[in-house]
């Protein structure tokens, strides 16, 4: 008898837990996306150095069309002679509102993106595939080392994100 009670009560909480109702979706945010012209990035260079466990990134942005250039750089600690992944990082300093990161995909190319907060609710992102064929590693034994050998100027393709 007593089984059967258990039963029964178990049987009555699983019905009630089917009959809660579903939770609130998240609120979500629209953005207004709008296509930039693109934006200029020139004299870019980056390295993993030779026995030295550090890598660096070095470059000047533009946004036409102003005239106005940004020098991004960065200078880090890789331990496999590769160039490593930077996390957002500010061209000169904050008071800019223009940072970069790269990003190294499991398909060996990389990624730059560039972003530039306009203002609070709008931020500009350019984004920049590099072909793993443009880093390539140099050099042979203890001295090999990964280097960018793509065009030192390029473009880059840009968007606004707009949250009002």
């Amino acid at each position: 008898m007593k089984f059967g009670y258990i039963i029964s009560i178990i049987a009555s909480t699983a019905m009630s837990i089917y009959a809660l109702p579903a939770p609130a979706p998240y609120p979500r945010t629209e953005h207004k996306v709008t296509v930039l012209p693109p934006w200029n990035v020139t004299n870019f260079m980056a390295s993993a150095v030779t026995l030295s466990h550090r890598d660096y990134f070095d470059f000047l942005v533009s946004f036409p069309p102003e005239a106005a250039q940004f020098h991004c750089d960065k200078y880090g600690t890789t331990l496999s002679e590769k160039l490593s992944d930077v996390e957002q990082t500010y061209c000169g300093n904050s008071s800019t509102h223009v940072s970069f990161k790269w990003n190294v995909q499991p398909d060996g190319c990389a990624i730059l993106s560039i972003v530039r907060q306009v203002d609070d609710g709008s931020i500009d992102e350019g984004v920049y595939v590099v072909p793993r064929n443009d880093i390539p590693l140099k050099g042979d034994g203890e001295f090999q080392h990964q280097v960018y050998t793509g065009p030192e100027n390029f473009t880059v393709s840009a968007f606004r994100r707009d949250r009002r």
